[in-house]
């Protein structure tokens, strides 16, 4: 206290130095926080283990997976009517004269790079015919059409028109849907064979699709009121396949011209809906729509601040100079994230609630105590310098304490819970200083100038009866307080005769005890229930059309664009490793969350599809390749007895036919070893649900290869998004408790020693921070109550609940404790502190609880859920520190009593006598 004292001198010596440092410093942060960016990439929370190494490793090595551009088309009707197929089709060719073929990627499996119900549809359409022309020829070859007798045999036309059917150009394939003839070249006919098609009818689907092989995506890219066999439904999805990590700028451009083109071809299609549904105009749509969302609940936050600050300070310029100061805390905030390369991640949207939060406390306790020395007759310079002294003490302990827990943040795994940390303890700091340098300085300079000319600096108040609430006031006047200035109440009288009533409780502790255990033993079965949630597409907004449309992947499909990776280290030119892939993939498909209709990608898998006859990557040299080396019985199953000759032929023969896929999931250094390889496996997680599903069924696949682990493999590895969520999600719960518990420990001894140096009392520190672990329990089960999930934004709650809530507790206990040496009557310092204390803390929760309650409203769902638990907790903190915290200073003041008088011998005033309520 002397030290802040001192302190406090030295400003109101020299003011303008202070105030011009604090702007200095804050123009410095302006410059710096313009560099600091706001980023959405879940890569920022993931924890530095193994598994966001290993899929770090897959990104830098292999390359990250490949792109999907979707186009959902929505039908009021039928969205498998031929007028819906056909559109699709119309964007597919619409595409291919178009520059968007620029970053569109042919893969085996879609050579045109483009998915569709249409595509497989025809496909389908096309695979029943051409196996009806090869039964047909398979019986009369040696009959009336002997002019197909020059073919060897059936299986020669069969991989022929197989291969066709994923090569069909886009006028075959309105022909194959439409209705007509198709003309396909045979090798072994002299004229061209043509297969007939009649137009497409969707009440003949099953008939299509039941026997085609390509038709167990469809059920993927239609809604789910499809089930196979059916003939309708309402939505589809077009998928186009990208170059990963595209430039954001090519993409928006590439994305809003398909856009484009989709609007021109639903006009000719009556009740048909096709909307773009790619990652930049998503986001686009999101920042203008939430864009103005904010500025609009912004401004209301804002005036309803301003308003609660009105009813507490009663000056424009008090306003203004806390406002103005809780700006330039924030601007710190984003100029050290600016200065320290930080980039933002949605967490971070509450670092400005703490910095509000707490700043708003620190101005209004620092103005209410420097009105309170005022009125009891000290000079401006006296009152700022007690006000520093006394109350900027409680804001030290308030602020060592919270920078302490979020600071232990640092520790964690996950960079971007380190930054949530930093910048927090950064905002805190920041405020910390504003509100006791620049505030303090600019209210000196202000009110000594008014004082100087005589204007009087508050309005006149006598000590009246009335004055005193009460019961607690005639209770002071019989013990002879009448004039003493201990008891002057500051603040809005109104307010602090409803919170008196927290003494009105503490001496009736057991009803108090009792509501307490059983309330935090409900937060406490809620908490228990509440489960994290982990997904960006959380932050679509309500009412954005594009938003609704993104949302409907996971509502309205079992479609999946998630991938889930084995990678795997070492000698992979082992024979072992080679046939353990199938195992891997065997070992894949038995799992639940395995897309079984995507395309499993590994070594072995491009080999395949170049040996298949009737893929539309099939290769006849490698077809000789192949069968000479691993599969010399023809048997579809990887050869017992192959060497790592034949496993390194087959490695540099599709290294050489297909390079660039290849080079996605084999690695081969610079002297021709291959010295590792990665299993991609197309999963769902159903937006993070599955998240634990997904785990155990990659760790199931990658058994085979972890067998090997040792011997012929250095390092085996399951990663990938969905697994990246899992971790993610332990590590920020881990984290979170780890700091909350760290902060409590932590806070604990430093106000137990603070409190036992300055007020000699051992136990004050843990009756300070009681309330605070109920409050958490409270918070925690009304989030489960209210419906309001725990994910990477209200995940932070608990650490918000610790700042702010140690905070509220602080300023009571150090303030009874200084009214406890003035007041010898228990009940009346009690009173006596919540009538000091009381109006400010109800200034600094009401600013934050209806600034964060209007952010409620907000379009974007994390951060609406983030207003509403963020009023919650702060509510429960003000309800704890005002009605429960005093039963508890009561309670160690009984305690204390008794220890002093039985234990300790001496003689006192009986606490039962002296402060027994009136009736």
């Amino acid at each position: 206290m002397k030290a802040l004292e001192a302190y406090g001198k030295t400003i109101n010596k020299a003011p303008w130095i202070f105030i011009a440092g604090i702007l200095i410093i804050t123009l410095i942060m302006g410059y710096f926080s313009m560099d600091f960016q706001m980023g959405s990439d879940e890569g920022s929370f993931a924890p530095d283990n193994e598994i966001s190494r290993a899929d770090q490793r897959v990104r830098e090595e292999y390359g990250s997976q490949s792109g999907q551009l979707i186009v959902l088309f929505r039908s009021d009707g039928n969205v498998l009517s031929p007028g819906s197929l056909n559109a699709m089709l119309d964007l597919e060719e619409a595409i291919q004269g178009s520059d968007i073929t620029d970053i569109v990627i042919k893969t085996l499996d879609t050579p045109d790079g483009v998915t569709s119900p249409a595509d497989i549809i025809i496909r389908s359409i096309y695979y029943n015919i051409s196996l009806q022309a090869v039964a047909t020829y398979a019986v009369t070859r040696d009959g009336p059409m002997s002019d197909l007798s020059s073919c060897p045999d059936a299986g020669n036309l069969t991989n022929t028109l197989t291969s066709k059917g994923s090569s069909l150009s886009m006028e075959e394939k309105r022909v194959v849907l439409n209705g007509g003839v198709v003309l396909i070249d045979v090798d072994c006919l002299a004229e061209p064979l043509q297969l007939e098609f009649k137009g497409y009818d969707p009440s003949q689907l099953s008939g299509y699709t039941s026997d085609a092989p390509m038709a167990r995506g469809l059920e993927f890219l239609l809604s789910r009121e499809y089930v196979n066999g059916s003939s309708a439904a309402g939505s589809a999805l077009f998928i186009l396949t990208t170059e990963p990590d595209l430039d954001p700028d090519i993409a928006l451009r590439m994305e809003e011209e398909l856009q484009s083109m989709a609007d021109v071809i639903e006009k000719d299609q009556e009740g048909l809906r096709i909307l773009v549904i790619g990652d930049e105009i998503v986001n686009k749509a999101i920042n203008e729509a939430s864009g103005s969302s904010m500025m609009v609940l912004g401004t209301l936050a804002l005036v309803a601040i301003i308003l609660v600050l009105v009813l507490v300070f009663r000056s424009a310029f008090e306003i203004i100079l806390n406002v103005v100061a809780l700006f330039m805390a924030i601007l710190w905030v984003f100029g050290v994230g600016g200065i320290m390369g930080f980039e933002g991640n949605p967490a971070l949207t509450t670092v400005p609630v703490l910095v509000i939060g707490l700043g708003v406390d620190y101005g209004i306790h620092m103005t209410i105590r420097y009105r309170e020395e005022l009125r009891s007759g000290k000079n401006v310079l006296e009152a700022s310098t007690a006000a520093e002294a006394s109350v900027g003490f409680a804001i030290l302990l308030a602020t060592v304490t919270t920078l302490i827990g979020f600071l232990s943040n640092v520790t964690a795994g996950s960079e971007g819970i380190r930054v949530f940390g930093i910048l927090n303890a950064t905002g805190i700091l920041a405020a910390f200083v504003i509100m006791i340098t620049f505030v303090p300085a600019v209210r000196v300079l202000r009110d000594r100038r008014r004082e100087r000319k005589g204007i009087p600096l508050l309005s006149e108040r006598k000590l009246r009866k009335e004055n005193m609430w009460g019961w607690a006031g005639k209770r002071a006047a019989d013990l002879g307080l009448k004039e003493d200035e201990a008891f002057v109440p500051s603040g809005i009288g109104g307010i602090n005769r409803v919170l008196s009533y927290g003494t009105s409780l503490a001496v009736r502790p057991v009803p108090v005890i009792l509501a307490v255990i059983v309330l935090t033993g409900i937060g406490l079965a809620g908490a228990a229930r509440l489960e994290p949630t982990f997904d960006f597409r959380d932050f679509l907004p309500d009412g954005v059309e594009v938003s609704e449309a993104s949302k409907s992947l996971v509502t309205d499909f079992d479609f999946s664009s998630e991938e889930a990776c084995v990678i795997v280290e070492g000698d992979v030119s082992d024979p072992a490793v080679f046939k353990a892939m199938d195992e891997v993939k065997d070992n894949a498909m038995e799992g639940s969350t395995i897309v079984s209709s995507g395309p499993i990608d590994s070594p072995v898998e491009i080999a395949r599809g170049l040996s298949d006859p009737a893929s539309p990557a099939y290769d006849t040299d490698f077809y000789v390749l192949w069968h000479s080396n691993v599969d010399r019985d023809f048997d579809g199953i990887i050869d017992e007895d192959i060497d790592r000759q034949n496993v390194t032929t087959v490695y540099d023969a599709i290294f050489l036919i297909e390079p660039e896929q290849t080079s996605r999931v084999l690695k081969k250094d610079q002297g021709g070893n291959y010295m590792g390889l990665v299993i991609r496996v197309p999963v769902n997680s159903r937006a993070g649900e599955l998240a634990d599903e997904v785990w155990e069924d990659m760790v199931h696949a990658a058994r085979p290869m972890e067998e090997l682990e040792g011997g012929q493999l250095d390092r085996v590895t399951a990663t990938g998004g969905p697994l990246l969520q899992k971790v993610i999600l332990d590590d920020i719960s881990s984290s979170q408790a780890r700091s909350v518990i760290f902060t409590f420990l932590i806070s604990l001894g430093i106000l137990t020693a603070v409190f036992l140096v300055t007020k000699r009392s051992l136990f004050m520190g843990l009756i300070t921070l009681l309330p605070l672990v109920m409050v958490i329990a409270w918070t925690l089960g009304g989030m489960y109550y209210f419906g309001i999930p725990l994910n990477v934004v209200t995940v932070t709650i608990s650490a918000i609940t610790v700042g702010l809530g140690i905070d509220y507790g602080i300023h009571i206990s150090q303030r009874f404790m200084e009214d406890r040496d003035r007041i010898p009557d228990g009940i009346c310092a009690l009173t006596a502190t919540l009538s000091h204390t009381g109006s400010a803390l109800f200034g600094s929760a009401m600013t934050t609880v209806i600034g964060f309650a209007i952010l409620s409203f907000a379009i974007i769902p994390p951060l609406a859920q983030f207003g509403q638990v963020t009023a919650l907790s702060v509510s429960f903190a003000f309800l704890a520190s005002v009605f429960v915290l005093p039963t508890f200073l009561l309670l160690w003041l009984k305690g204390n009593h008794w220890y002093r008088r039985k234990i300790r011998g001496e003689t006192i005033p009986s606490l039962e006598k002296d402060c027994r309520m009136d009736p």
